[in-house]
């Protein structure tokens, strides 16, 4: 598909698109393991620390870079795929990115 046929395609298509093409040893188990990369570091200020993402945002990270590597890098396209593939995930897969949570 060439990047103006991307570039038209619905996010449907976009979707269909990338969740075919993602390579899903990628994103489970995760590929990216560094959720600390994750927080926001303007957030030092306060006195609360920031909230630690959780296993679904650890996900669609990987997703995302995976996405990049694949030219679609429409967020609604990929928090769209990453909400397909942690729906049909098992918990075991799940689980890898839920004790990544703990390391914070």
């Amino acid at each position: 598909m060439s990047m103006q046929t991307i570039q038209n395609s619905s996010m449907d298509d976009l979707a269909d698109l990338l969740i075919n093409n993602l390579d899903r040893s990628k994103i489970f188990p995760p590929y990216f393991n560094k959720p600390r990369e994750l927080i926001n570091p303007c957030h030092g200020h306060n006195k609360t620390p920031p909230r630690p993402p959780n296993g679904f945002l650890l996900c669609r990270k990987n997703v995302h870079k995976e996405a990049r590597s694949r030219g679609i890098c429409n967020m609604r396209v990929i928090s769209k795929v990453t909400g397909m593939l942690w729906r049909q995930a098992s918990q075991d897969e799940k689980e890898h990115y839920l004790r990544q949570n703990k390391w914070f």
